[in-house]
């Protein structure tokens, strides 16, 4: 359902993270790209792909920690 979906700059305000900052992860594969509404080419992100982006940066922050 749309309504279960955010887009990316949703996802970038829910993790505090710079609009930016989504767009390199996709460019350089570092989470899954989402599909897009067919109407505007919005990217709409599902509850899925959004734990992928919270993987992501627990991945990262373990990384930093070592």
């Amino acid at each position: 359902m749309l309504s279960d979906l955010l887009t990316t700059n949703e996802v970038a305000k829910l993790f505090n993270l710079p609009l930016h900052t989504i767009y390199n992860w996709l460019r350089y594969k570092k989470i899954p790209e989402p599909d897009r509404n067919p109407d505007n080419g919005y990217r709409l992100w599902s509850s899925d792909q959004i734990q992928a982006v919270r993987d992501y940066m627990t991945e990262q922050e373990l990384r930093r920690s070592r």
